[in-house]
């Protein structure tokens, strides 16, 4: 861990030297002055001092010429460096951000997002690019805290060897500050997943698309009761955390106070004597307070570092994650240009993270190449976990999928998912333009205009193109000045997204109507079912439809039924009605349902 630590300090240096070389160079000289300044204004304070004793006027001065350039350089450098720091943080924080949400979003499973620990880690990261970059600074700074230090014992060790006690009672506060943020870092941890919870909620509360049920159902109190509760779990535990933090760099200060004050009592009591000028007197009394000064300033520098160091860790976490995913990636080798045979589920399982029971169990089944295939059943039964295994976002926990006889897993995930196209239930209302919430369905040919084009048509999001005023250039949604969409056009939407890919070998339309009312939804399927046609003599394409609807699937090829994650039957249409079990009881019902 030490020497990823160093690595990325090094990194995050030579990052600010690329981003800003003047700025960089500049920071590095005033920490390096700073550090030379503190000594020499003591040792110019001397010499004032006693020339002023001896009437030199020439020599007073010079040393009241070189106090006051120290003065200068102490206080201005001061904000000067502060700045400095501010400028590179927010520059090259913002590339880090990019890099921490391209490690967050660029593994090639989700399992992830499913974990609790990782969701921690990600919440204490996301945004913590600019407190990384400040971060990387303090060891520069602390040398220079140090090399000021060591300059000022010399000059004490001048006075009386007596006087360099003050230097272990000055870095007690440090130390004991640095055991107290570490106690930080491990409650801002353990309070990362009720924050979560805690934002989750309020983002609920304050959300438009909630607001319409939170209103109806009078939940807002009780909303507002669990988003508390949630806040004071989080706080409560940083809050004991910073107390005894604060009580532990109290106690070193303290300490320090009274060998302070010690100090300069023997050095006042060594000039009565005669044994030392008054110059010494005043060194000693300049350099005992400039040390307190050099101390608080280091803790201050490693307190306003503290946002990064507690982010630094999950973020050396987060990257050897995704290492070690990627370290594990196949070659993609295999990959076919067209499907020939199709897919294969061999007594595929699945359980998601953290959960009790499989989502999917022991389904096998073969989906052959330029196949309709239909995935039905009740909510809850395994059909949207089973298209995610076949589009390979997870990995089975029991059995294999195979593509024309290769395993999926042998295959390069991000090559396979380049070649599948999807419109899940749960789609993405992107506030782009519309140009763009359809192009980056296939970012190869996001800027051709006729490629995106042809999707709205394949989409059949015509009707949503021509009611806007600047057809696909239009912004979408109301949050940020655009024009808001009903949800049967967001849908519509993501449909055309779905159709960018000229030649997926799978495609998946995941209840690609529900917002949809029933002429729009019979367009749609029957303008699927020529795409399909199209696709699957062209390339072998297998469409997947997930569906509750049954009678928009029934000339599928091959239906699939599942229940309680299991595939209890399997067929088409006419098959499945002649067996007159669960796919006919559930066509009955819907039936009856749609008769009342």
């Amino acid at each position: 861990m030490r020497a990823a630590r160093f690595a990325l300090w090094l990194t995050l240096l030579r990052r600010c030297r690329q981003v800003a070389p003047r700025a960089t160079l500049a920071l590095a000289g005033f920490i390096a002055a700073g550090s030379a300044a503190v000594a020499l204004l003591a040792v110019s304070v001397r010499s004032l001092v006693d020339s002023a004793v001896r009437s030199d006027q020439l020599q007073t001065l010079t040393a009241a010429v070189g106090a006051t350039v120290c003065l200068l350089v102490v206080h201005i450098g001061s904000g000067t460096r502060e700045a400095l720091r501010g400028t590179l943080s927010e520059r090259v924080g913002m590339e880090i951000d990019q890099e921490i949400i391209a490690t967050v979003t660029g593994l090639h499973r989700l399992e992830h997002l499913e974990r609790p620990a990782y969701l921690d880690r990600v919440s204490l990261v996301l945004g913590s690019g600019p407190n990384l970059v400040a971060a990387a600074w303090v060891p520069l700074e602390s040398v220079g805290s140090v090399i000021g230090i060591g300059a000022s014992a010399v000059l004490l060790a001048q006075v009386h060897p007596v006087l360099l006690l003050l230097l272990p009672c000055a870095a007690l506060p440090l130390l004991l500050h640095r055991h107290a943020q570490r106690g930080n870092r491990a409650a801002s941890l353990a309070a990362a997943q009720p924050a979560r919870r805690e934002e989750h909620l309020f983002s609920l509360l304050t959300s438009a698309a909630s607001a319409k049920e939170i209103m109806a159902t009078g939940a807002g109190g009780r909303l507002r009761e669990l988003r508390a509760a949630a806040w004071r779990e989080a706080t409560d535990t940083q809050h004991r955390a910073r107390l005894r933090g604060a009580l532990l760099t109290s106690a070193g200060w303290l300490l320090f106070s009274c060998a302070f004050v010690g100090g300069l009592a023997y050095a006042s009591y060594l000039a009565r004597r005669g044994e030392r000028s008054a110059g010494d007197v005043l060194l000693a009394v300049t350099l005992a307070s400039q040390l307190r000064r050099q101390i608080e300033q280091t803790v201050s520098t490693v307190g306003n570092a503290v946002s990064g160091a507690e982010a630094l860790d999950p973020y050396l976490w987060l990257r050897s994650h995704r290492e070690q995913a990627e370290g594990s990636r196949p070659d993609g080798a295999g990959l076919p240009d067209a499907l020939r045979h199709g897919l294969t589920l061999d007594d595929v399982g699945f359980r998601y993270p953290q959960a009790d029971r499989d989502a999917v169990r022991s389904v096998s089944a073969r989906l052959p190449a330029g196949a309709t295939v239909a995935v039905v059943g009740e909510y809850g039964s395994g059909k949207t976990s089973l298209v995610k295994l076949l589009c390979g976002f997870y990995e089975p926990t029991r059995g294999r999928i195979t593509v024309d006889g290769v395993p999926l897993r042998d295959l390069d995930p991000a090559a396979w998912r380049a070649r599948v196209s999807a419109a899940f239930q749960d789609f993405g209302r992107y506030r782009t333009t519309l140009r763009e919430a359809v192009g980056v369905g296939d970012l190869s040919r996001a800027d051709d205009e006729r490629a995106v084009l042809a999707a709205v048509r394949d989409g059949d999001a015509q009707p949503v193109v021509e009611r806007l005023t600047d057809g696909l250039d239009t912004l979408l949604g109301k949050d940020f000045g655009g024009t808001d969409l009903s949800e049967g056009q967001w849908q519509r939407v993501a449909l055309a997204r779905s159709a960018m890919r000229p030649a997926p070998l799978l495609l998946v339309l995941d209840e690609p109507t529900a917002a949809l009312d029933a002429p729009s939804e019979y367009a749609v399927f029957r303008r699927h079912r020529s795409i399909a046609r199209r696709l699957a003599a062209e390339h072998g394409t297998i469409t997947v439809i997930v569906s509750h609807r049954l009678p928009t699937v029934r000339d599928a090829d091959l239906i699939l039924v599942m229940e309680d994650g299991a595939l209890i039957e399997a067929g088409s249409h006419e098959h499945l009605l002649s067996l007159r079990g669960r796919y006919a009881e559930l066509l009955a019902l819907h039936r009856q349902l749609h008769s009342l």
